[in-house]
């Protein structure tokens, strides 16, 4: 994979969609918040909102974005531009060559870049915890 086979292979949001779940960069499970004997939240189809999928319980009907509680739940930037973005970091390119190859500003990539530190930082520490939890 590279930046032209992301440019080519995510050309519309059920692309990118699938490419993100199916690489966990978002949860592909959901708990409903009401607590519902149902475990899973489905994902579905809605035209009025600009990602057109969102979790929906199948009780309750509460709905929530697919991109929640993700990378990219806040982001004006289009899944593929992040997607770019989460390539260039995990390759050690610098803020700058990111900036200038997909055209976003040297402050934003810069933000990105925390935000991805920090996610994995957050990983980490949890998986140690996990490690050695286990030894006990």
């Amino acid at each position: 994979m590279n930046l032209q086979w992301i440019e080519e292979n995510l050309s519309d949001e059920n692309s990118e969609l699938e490419f993100i779940i199916n690489h966990k960069l978002i949860d592909n499970i959901q708990k409903c918040d009401n607590h519902h004997d149902v475990s899973e939240m489905s994902i579905i189809y809605d035209d009025h909102i600009k990602i057109k999928h969102i979790w929906r319980c199948p009780i309750c009907k509460k709905t929530r974005s697919l991109l929640s509680g993700s990378i990219f739940q806040d982001s004006k930037l289009s899944i593929k531009t992040m997607v770019k973005i989460i390539y260039l970091w995990a390759y050690s390119y610098s803020g700058k060559f990111a900036s200038q190859e997909i055209g976003v500003s040297e402050h934003s990539i810069s933000c990105i870049y925390s935000q991805l530190s920090e996610a994995c930082y957050q990983f980490m520490t949890r998986e140690e915890k996990k490690r050695l939890g286990d030894q006990e």
